[in-house]
C-alpha cells in the first residue's frame, strides 16, 4: 500500500521530537528503530511529522502501532491531525489511557479517519504521565496514512474480519459443544486466563471449553474489483485464529491433540456456515474459505497432569461486499 506519510517507520528520523521523546533501537515493530515518548515532568513529549501531500476532501484512514513498554496505569498517548497542513491548529482523532498497562508488553494496532482540507497534512504523537514521572512510556512504529483505494482496501478488510468474528460467535461455541460431547472422554476443558499476544486481537470470544482470538493478519492486499453496477467487491482476505484452551483434569497428551485437531475442524466450519450475514448496506458476507495452513499444534505442561493447547489458523477468506 502507498503510505503517504513520510518515514511512517521512523528511520529516517524526519519528525520533529519535543521534551523526552526519542527515537529508539529497542523492541521496535517494523526496521530498526521506533519512536519512543518519554513523560521527564517537561511537558508532554510530543512528536511532529513534517508535512505531507494528501488528496483534500477526501477520507483518510491512519493506522498505527503502539507499545506501552512501561506498562504505567497513568500513562496517556494521543494522536492530533492537522487537517490544513503546517501551521494551523492540530485536532484530537485518537486518545488512550492506562493501556495494556496489566498485560504483556506488546504493540497493539489502532486505526482513525480523517477528512483533510487542503493538499497538505501533518501528524502529531503525545505522550504524558499524570504522576510527572516515568520513562520508555511508550513506543510508536509502522504509521501509515492512506487515502483512496488504500483506504477503501483497510475498510473491506475490517468488514471481512467483522463478518468472520460473527459466524464465530455464531457458531462456534456449538461446534465446540458437539465436539466436545461426541469425545465422551470425561475431559472437562477449561477457558485459559485472557492473554494478550503479538499483535492486538480483532475480537476475542470467551466460550465455554476455549478462548478465541481473531486477528486482523494482512492489511497490505491488492484492492478489491468493484463492479460499480452493483456495488460488488470480492475479495480475499487472510486471516489469523487462535484457540487455547487447558485440560485441568489431567487427561493424556495424546487425548488433548486428538481434540485440538477436532477443534481445528470447528473453527472451520463455524466460518464456513455463515454465508450471509444479511441483505442490509454495507453487508460483508463470507463466500468460503480458500485455504487453510494446518495448524501449528502446541503442547505444554503447565503443571504435572495439566496441558494447555493451542491452535493457529491462518484461513484465507473469500469475503463479497454488497451496498444495495
Amino acid at each position: 500500500m502507498a503510505n503517504l506519510l513520510p518515514d511512517g517507520s521512523f528511520e529516517l528520523e524526519l519528525w520533529t521530537l519535543a521534551s523526552g521523546a526519542e527515537y529508539t533501537l529497542v523492541n521496535p515493530l517494523i526496521g530498526v528503530q521506533s519512536l519512543q515518548l518519554d513523560y521527564l515532568g517537561d511537558g508532554d513529549d510530543t512528536a511532529t511529522s513534517a508535512a505531507f501531500d494528501v488528496t483534500a476532501d477526501e477520507v483518510a484512514t491512519i493506522q498505527f502501532w503502539v507499545r506501552n513498554e512501561a506498562r504505567e496505569a497513568n500513562a496517556t498517548i494521543r494522536l492530533y491531525h492537522y487537517p490544513n497542513g503546517t501551521g494551523n491548529p492540530a485536532v484530537l482523532i485518537w486518545s488512550a489511557t492506562g493501556l495494556g498497562f496489566a498485560s504483556r508488553q506488546v504493540y497493539e494496532l489502532f486505526s482513525a479517519d480523517v477528512t483533510p482540507t487542503t493538499a497538505e497534512d501533518k501528524l502529531l504523537f503525545s505522550g504524558a504521565h499524570a504522576g510527572g514521572f516515568g520513562g520508555n512510556v511508550f513506543n510508536v512504529d509502522d504509521v501509515k496514512y492512506l487515502q483512496g483505494a488504500d483506504a477503501v482496501a483497510v475498510k473491506l478488510a475490517e468488514r471481512g474480519v467483522d463478518a468472520v468474528v460473527s459466524a464465530l460467535q455464531t457458531y462456534l461455541p456449538t461446534e465446540l459443544t458437539a465436539i466436545d460431547t461426541e469425545r465422551a472422554d470425561s475431559i472437562t476443558m477449561a477457558a485459559p486466563a485472557n492473554a494478550n499476544y503479538y499483535k492486538r486481537p480483532k475480537a476475542e470470544i470467551a466460550g465455554a471449553t476455549a478462548h478465541v482470538e481473531v486477528y486482523e493478519s494482512g492489511f497490505d492486499f491488492a484492492n478489491p474489483y468493484t463492479d460499480s453496477g452493483d456495488s460488488r467487491a470480492v475479495y480475499s482476505l487472510p486471516v489469523t485464529v487462535r484457540l487455547s484452551y487447558f485440560n485441568r483434569d489431567g487427561g493424556d497428551r495424546d487425548e488433548m491433540v486428538t481434540r485440538m485437531r477436532r477443534y481445528s475442524a470447528g473453527v472451520f466450519n463455524a466460518i464456513s456456515k455463515n454465508n450471509s450475514l444479511g441483505d442490509s448496506d454495507d453487508a460483508t458476507q463470507i463466500a468460503g474459505v480458500d485455504s487453510v495452513t494446518p495448524p501449528w499444534e502446541s503442547i505444554t505442561e503447565a503443571q504435572p497432569g495439566t496441558f494447555k493447547g493451542e491452535i493457529t489458523l491462518q484461513l484465507t477468506v473469500k469475503c463479497e461486499e454488497v451496498q444495495t
